[in-house]
């Protein structure tokens, strides 16, 4: 199965849009937290990302990450 065109989004993608942050949330707990992003390489992407984080409560590593946008930018154009 194709991964979603979200799971695409790379660091570079989002700094361009002025995302340096995602929102993180743990399936296992429900623990919320951001994760800065402009430290990685910027081809790095949105799915890769998600599998290499995990909760700092729990320690879950099935945890759903996302962009987190700047107020004025709702989607990547």
């Amino acid at each position: 199965m194709a991964e979603p065109i979200s799971a695409l989004i790379t660091v570079g993608d989002m700094l361009v849009a002025g995302a340096e942050e995602v929102s993180a949330a743990c399936w296992k707990c429900n623990h919320h937290w951001r994760v800065p992003v402009s430290v990685l390489p910027q081809e790095t992407t949105l799915a890769t990302l998600q599998s290499l984080v995990k909760c700092p409560t729990c320690g879950n590593d099935s945890v759903a990450v996302e962009p987190a946008w700047p107020r004025d930018e709702a989607t990547l154009q």
